[in-house]
């Protein structure tokens, strides 16, 4: 038997812009449908092309961030809802 619900929440990652000094950057947002009692969030990137890094907004640094496998990022917020 398989259960299909609508996803309660979406990551949004727009299309990277090009500053001067040459990293492409990509805002990423989590677009919750409904209200969300997370206890941690986690999502992963792979780029064959660039190495990745991650920038956070201010006061939103992740609990962990991977970044030993070249063009593998891993970040994840843990313990969020207390």
């Amino acid at each position: 038997m398989s259960r299909t619900r609508a996803a309660e929440g979406v990551l949004e990652l727009l299309r990277p812009a090009c500053p001067s000094d040459g990293w492409q950057r990509s805002a990423i947002y989590l677009d919750a449908r409904s209200n969300l009692n997370l206890a941690g969030l986690s999502f992963s990137r792979l780029s064959r092309q660039r190495q990745l890094r991650f920038v956070p907004a201010a006061g939103q640094s992740p609990s962990i961030t991977d970044t030993g496998l070249a063009g593998k990022l891993a970040v994840a917020w843990l313990k969020l809802g207390g």
